[in-house]
């Protein structure tokens, strides 16, 4: 909780099939996932770079990794790799209104809490529970140069106390800072992005190859910006943005990261 972090970690089992091939997830670095169907998966710990898109993409990643790697066990291999790639071709294809093929399950374990499936998969949730930690998994979660526990500021005054004494202070925020004076978040994690600008509009597709090239993809971000418009005009700082006002007229803020 000191890190921002959820006070358990989360498994998820999810059963899907190709009516959910363009519905976001979010997988942290820290997470383990698998489709056992496919018998592909990546590990915990740094095994992976994490992982933000669509089921889509999620597959179309296994087929590559699948790819890259059935070369390395020989022949004897190459059935068992070739049966999975057409597994996960089937599925793709399903998509595109090919005739339908047997749900697959995406198994995840993240110790962190902090996987994120979005409003369009909560139906497709089998088994959704929390579990502690092992003190392996906690060790892990704690971030590189983060000071002792003992060392933790718990209490406002003692944050305020801190602030005075600085010479200098970075704030590092989030588009999440302006929520409290009404504009929409880009995620909400909690409700499975539901209420949010990527629960209404597909983040993975919104590249710039995208835009230039696909005008459905150039709409829907044009559409994003006009959907913000009036709440812009609308919005008034909060007080977190008068407290770095403040800062700023004191000569203390270095900097402001986003």
């Amino acid at each position: 909780r000191e890190h921002g972090l959820a006070t358990h970690g989360r498994e998820v089992v999810l059963h899907l099939d190709s009516r959910h091939l363009g519905a976001t997830i979010h997988i942290p670095s820290c997470a383990s996932w698998e489709f056992p169907e496919f018998g592909v998966g990546q590990g915990a710990w740094n095994q992976h770079q994490g992982f933000r898109g669509t089921i889509g993409d999620l597959l179309e990643k296994c087929r590559s990794d699948v790819e890259r790697n059935r070369g390395m066990y020989g022949e004897e291999a190459a059935p068992k790799f070739d049966a999975v790639l057409k597994h996960i071709d089937q599925m793709l294809q399903c998509g595109s209104g090919e005739s339908e093929v047997p749900a697959v399950s995406l198994i995840l374990r993240d110790p962190s809490g902090l996987c994120g499936v979005s409003a369009d998969l909560l139906g497709c949730i089998a088994k959704d529970m929390k579990f502690e930690r092992s003190l392996a998994e906690k060790m892990m979660l704690i971030p590189l140069g983060a000071p002792a526990p003992g060392e933790q500021l718990t209490t406002v005054e003692q944050i305020a106390e801190l602030v005075r004494q600085a010479k200098f202070v970075v704030a590092l925020t989030g588009a999440g800072i302006s929520v409290e004076s009404g504009i929409t978040p880009f995620r909400n994690p909690s409700a499975g992005d539901k209420g949010s600008i990527w629960g209404t509009f597909n983040a993975a597709e919104m590249t710039v190859q995208n835009f230039n090239t696909d005008p459905k993809v150039t709409k829907a971000w044009w559409d994003m910006k006009r959907s913000l418009t009036c709440e812009l005009r609308n919005a008034a700082p909060n007080p977190a943005h008068k407290f770095f006002s403040v800062l700023e007229q004191q000569g203390k803020l270095g900097a402001v990261v986003t």
